[in-house]
């Protein structure tokens, strides 16, 4: 790391799926208030009170900093050093009172991240991974209490808990191991998760936060700069942090995307169990208008026209209707289509006008959107896997859809704005080639 250089590429980077942000808590002089305000300004970031220690409070000030969140790649990473050199250059300091928390997320929508984030958390204490990121460079991750009375050995309450959350998770294996029925186990892991959503859990190492992202509450001491240590030496251990951060982000996506069963409950079969227990809606009479234009569009077969329609009539929830329509549609939609929808999936209709391919894996497929020339048809949160996909600007919408070893050929007039639609809300992953037709 002694060559290190803020222009060049680092060598560990993710593609990435994750974005990464720091609540940075310090003290700084108060003679430099106005470049403070000026580097807040700089890079967006709120700026709030702390409690905190300061070893003076005639000469400094004291802050909690709250970066914006950036990708864990080359330019976010960049982004962060410089953000931290800058604080640093302008005299903020921390001490053993000053917390660094750093949130990792894997999805702009936050709120969707609770279960993906419970299964990394339960993974990685459950299969003994944290024990790779216990210390760092000299530095412990983690915080089991301070000493308050070395006589006597007290300790203060601990802040970043390994053997507190590994007392909890234990706990929680142990009752889904003594459980036989496997709706009760589906009702104990749903139960864990809106507990941790709402209980602080603060003492905790890493934490499954109600904002959707995961915190790693630890570490404390690691930005203590001394004066009488060379610039360098001082800038090297956050050079080192950033680095960690990002193996500790690999981690995270190598566990969200191969999970491993709860007890014997997989990621999957909960998100199921989730998605049975959604509260039933209905349409009003104008969506059932609206849904009756749109059916007889796209469905000739009379037979299955005439269920449909009768469970319009009778009132049917949209849930009841959505499967009948998944086939018809899928068929009249995409009839080259060779393989699709494992696990849940669904069609959503929304106020009858369009069309949701929600949670679908599409498998295999050449995908040609030119050929639909329709623009109320969206994929949402779906995966595209080894699929050949001609977009077009009419019909290509997406939300949040996942592409995986796929040739996305892009017409070369409209490659701009394609583009803005997929890394809005896509995730391309490197194994995926784009060219321009």
């Amino acid at each position: 790391m002694s060559n290190f250089n803020e222009h060049i590429l680092f060598e560990q980077m993710l593609t990435s799926e994750l974005t990464i942000g720091f609540e940075f808590e310090c003290f700084y002089p108060k003679s430099s208030k106005k470049l403070i305000k000026e580097i807040v300004k700089k890079y967006n970031i709120d700026q709030v009170d702390e409690d905190i220690t300061v070893p003076d409070e005639e000469m400094f000030d004291k802050a909690e900093f709250r970066t914006v969140p950036v990708h864990l790649n080359n330019d976010g990473i960049i982004t962060t050093y410089k953000l931290f050199k800058e604080f640093y250059e302008a005299g903020c300091r921390t001490n053993q009172s000053c917390g660094l928390h750093t949130h990792f997320a894997i999805s702009k929508e936050l709120t969707k991240n609770y279960v993906d984030n419970f299964w990394f958390i339960f993974n990685f204490f459950g299969g003994g991974i944290y024990n790779k990121f216990k210390n760092f460079d000299g530095h412990l991750m983690f915080n089991e209490g301070e000493i308050i009375n070395k006589s006597i050995g007290s300790k203060g309450p601990p802040f970043a808990s390994i053997e507190k959350q590994n007392n909890y998770i234990n706990n929680i294996k142990k009752l889904l191991n003594n459980t036989i029925n496997k709706e009760e186990k589906l009702r104990i892991i749903n139960n864990t998760i809106k507990e941790l959503k709402t209980i602080s859990n603060k003492n905790f190492l890493i934490r499954l936060h109600e904002q959707g992202t995961i915190e790693w509450r630890g570490p404390r001491h690691l930005f203590d700069y001394y004066d009488d240590l060379p610039k360098e030496q001082n800038l090297t251990t956050l050079k080192k942090y950033l680095l960690f951060a990002v193996e500790f982000g690999k981690e995270i996506i190598k566990l969200i995307h191969n999970p491993f069963p709860i007890s014997d409950i997989s990621k999957k079969e909960y998100e199921y169990y989730l998605y049975t227990q959604r509260p039933k809606s209905y349409l009003s009479d104008e969506g059932k208008s609206q849904l009756y234009k749109t059916i007889t569009k796209y469905i000739k077969n009379p037979n299955i026209l005439n269920i449909i329609l009768n469970a319009i009539v009778d009132n049917e929830s949209l849930d009841a209707l959505n499967k009948l329509l998944q086939e018809p549609i899928t068929l009249h939609l995409f009839p080259y289509m060779k393989k699709v929808g494992i696990g849940n999936t669904e069609i959503e209709i929304l106020r009858g006008k369009t069309i949701f391919f929600k949670n679908w894996y599409i498998h295999d497929t050449m995908l040609d959107f030119r050929n639909l020339n329709i623009n109320n048809v969206y994929f949402k949160e779906c995966v595209f896997d080894k699929c050949e996909i001609i977009p077009s600007l009419l019909s290509f919408n997406i939300q949040y859809c996942d592409f995986s070893n796929c040739k996305i050929k892009i017409p070369s007039k409209d490659v701009s704005k394609i583009m803005d639609k997929i890394n809005a809300d896509g995730k391309i992953h490197t194994n995926t080639s784009i060219t321009i037709l």
